[in-house]
């Protein structure tokens, strides 16, 4: 945020891969990042950068704020069921695990081989920075006021990649939501995206690292909605999806440099 106002006053166009533009309110930034935010003009101006949900605002944006990489899990996962009405915006739990490099490269004790090692741990339960933009993002695309999310992160004891196990409980409106209902409507949504998979079982971490790629799988199990979503946290979660906004900033071919 020191930087881009002079960027955006010379017109050069900017993709922001850090927490600065992601939160519309800067109340809920400050109490997210424990400091004021210091361009506000620019935070309410800033698209939010997640090109399967927000394509066309982003082609002709000067300012894109790179979303999170949990919340990118999150939200592609949850969009389609929320813009249909089916699932009880109370109700959803996100529970994910990501490797050690989502934390970046400061030295931290918690990271150290010997802690991190052979060890699996939960953190930041309800207080994560990234639970309001997971709301707000749910928010900006089903339409309506944001869901309550229950957001739960771990770390694993990798480098990279991200595993999100989401629950919900179908809406009353859902009717009878059944597996096959569940993921035809994500292979609806998610039609000619090059970037997210619908597979037919849960993937796995390796099905998505060093690519751009979300794979996503759906099933109702005891009248439980369970949606499984695996992306890679330094690439679609990070840079990557910065490259892809990039692309579509200039009017480039939107996977250039992509896997």
């Amino acid at each position: 945020m020191q930087h881009t106002p002079a960027l955006l006053d010379r017109g050069v166009k900017v993709v922001d891969l850090s927490a600065a533009y992601r939160l519309r309110d800067a109340k809920v930034y400050q109490a997210a990042y424990g400091h004021a935010h210091t361009d506000k003009g620019n935070l309410t101006a800033a698209v939010y950068g997640l090109p399967e949900l927000f394509r066309e605002q982003i082609r002709g944006a000067s300012l894109v704020a790179n979303p999170g990489c949990y919340p990118t899990g999150a939200a592609l996962a949850l969009s389609p069921f929320l813009r249909a009405g089916l699932i009880d915006t109370q109700s959803i739990i996100v529970n994910a695990a990501s490797g050690a490099s989502g934390a970046g490269r400061e030295a931290k004790s918690h990271l150290m081989l010997v802690e991190a090692g052979n060890n699996f741990s939960a953190y930041g339960i309800g207080v994560h920075r990234h639970q309001p933009e997971i709301e707000q993002t749910l928010a900006q695309a089903a339409g309506r006021e944001a869901p309550r999310v229950l957001f739960v992160p771990h770390l694993l004891p990798i480098e990279r990649g991200i595993l999100e196990t989401i629950y919900a409980t179908p809406a009353a409106q859902a009717g009878s939501l059944d597996t096959a209902g569940a993921q035809a409507l994500l292979r609806e949504a998610y039609k000619g995206e090059r970037f997210v998979v619908v597979r037919d079982d849960a993937p796995t971490l390796r099905d998505v690292q060093r690519t751009n790629a979300v794979h996503i799988n759906a099933r109702v199990v005891g009248g439980r909605l369970v949606i499984i979503a695996a992306i890679d946290n330094l690439v679609k979660g990070a840079s990557g999806q910065a490259i892809q906004n990039a692309n579509l900033m200039l009017g480039l071919n939107e996977a250039d440099g992509l896997s």
